[in-house]
């Protein structure tokens, strides 16, 4: 249900109001527009930026669970360890390809 306030949309928090014109019926303020939040133009640049963040923090994390299958004994130990690296090196896959996929996008766009 969107808020009562005139060509406001949001979501309903109470008495009819969105958070924001609630608060402001709750301050004893006089309703008015709420400023809107504008998304950065090229939201990409954005994303590929993101990914690049949580592939790098992925690559670390392999290299730190590819040290302790290396230095750990005994074969559960390994095979627990194995299975967490081959889980990460999946993630890290799918990450470039997803990078991949907004290089091409966010170039041919430009």
């Amino acid at each position: 249900m969107p808020c009562s306030y005139p060509e406001c949309g949001r979501h309903v928090f109470s008495a009819g109001l969105c958070y924001g014109h609630y608060r402001m019926q709750c301050a004893g303020a006089p309703l008015r527009p709420l400023r809107r939040i504008r998304k950065p133009k090229d939201s990409s640049a954005h994303k590929i930026a993101v990914l690049e963040t949580q592939l790098e923090a992925r690559c670390r994390e392999a290299h730190r669970v590819q040290e302790c299958y290396a230095s750990v004994l005994g074969i559960e130990n390994r095979l627990h360890w194995r299975k967490n690296l081959q889980a990460i090196q999946d993630e890290i896959q799918q990450l470039e390809e997803r990078l991949e996929k907004l290089r091409k996008h966010a170039h041919t766009r430009s």
